[in-house]
C-alpha cells in the first residue's frame, strides 16, 4: 500500500505483485478505484518514483466521474447466464454453482469451435482473473475468465475464437486478425460490446445471501 497526494487529499494505493508483469503501471478502472501493478522484485523507491512521474495525470484521472453501468448485473434475486436473468438456484454456495456453469458452458462451447477450426488445446483452465477475459500459452493452455458465463454466448464464443487463433498466431497482428475475421465474421460487433460492458461484469461480485 502506498500514500500519495492527489489535489490536497491523501489516497492510499494498493499494490499487486503480478508474475506477468514486465514493467510497473497505475489501473484506474471504470469506478475510479486505483492500483498499482508491479513486476516482483519491485522496489518502493521505484513504486514512488512512477507515482511521481504520473501524478498529474492519476489527478485528472480520479476527478472523472464514474461510469454509470448499465446492464443491472449487481441483484440478489437473480442469477445471469448467457445475459439472461433467472431464477436464483437454491444453493449453498452461488459462487461454487457460477463456477461450475461457466465451466460446463465454456468446455462445451471451447471443444465445439476447437473442432470447427481444427485447432487443438492442450488444457482449459476457469480462473478468477481481474483484468483479463482469456489467455493461451505457447503451449495451448487455454484459460478463460468464469464471469464471461454472465454474458451472451455470442460474445463467450468471440473469446474462445480469439484465444484458438493465437494457436496459430501468438500476436495481435494485421494477419492474426485477418485470421479472426475469418473464423469469426461478426467478432467487431462482439468486442465492441465487451469493451461498453465488460467493466461491468469485471464489478460483479457473487451476492452470497439474500438480503433479509
Amino acid at each position: 500500500m502506498r500514500r500519495v497526494d492527489i489535489g490536497g487529499r491523501l489516497v492510499e494505493i494498493p499494490v499487486r505483485v503480478s508474475r506477468r508483469a514486465k514493467k510497473l503501471r497505475i489501473v484506474v478502472d471504470d469506478r475510479r478505484n486505483v492500483e498499482i501493478i508491479v513486476p516482483r522484485r519491485t522496489t518502493a523507491d521505484e513504486i514512488d518514483a512512477l507515482l511521481f512521474e504520473h501524478r498529474a495525470w492519476l489527478e485528472r484521472e480520479l476527478a472523472k466521474p464514474p461510469v454509470r453501468f448499465q446492464l443491472g448485473l449487481q441483484r440478489d434475486d437473480v442469477v445471469w447466464i448467457g445475459g439472461l436473468a433467472l431464477a436464483r438456484p437454491p444453493v449453498p454456495s452461488l459462487d461454487a454453482w457460477y463456477r461450475a456453469q461457466a465451466r460446463e458452458e465454456i468446455t462445451r462451447i471451447v471443444r465445439h469451435e476447437s473442432r470447427r477450426l481444427s485447432v487443438d488445446f492442450t488444457s482449459l483452465a476457469i480462473r478468477d482473473q481481474r483484468t483479463r477475459w482469456g489467455s493461451c500459452s505457447p503451449t495451448g493452455a487455454l484459460s478463460f475468465n468464469w464471469r464471461l458465463i454472465l454474458a451472451p454466448a455470442a460474445i463467450l464464443s468471440y473469446v474462445f475464437v480469439h484465444e484458438l487463433c493465437h494457436r496459430v498466431r501468438h500476436d495481435h497482428s494485421p494477419v492474426f486478425w485477418q485470421m479472426l475475421a475469418l473464423a469469426r465474421p461478426t467478432f467487431e460487433g462482439e468486442r465492441a460490446w465487451l469493451s461498453e460492458h465488460g467493466s461491468e461484469l469485471l464489478e460483479y461480485r457473487v451476492p452470497e445471501r439474500i438480503a433479509a
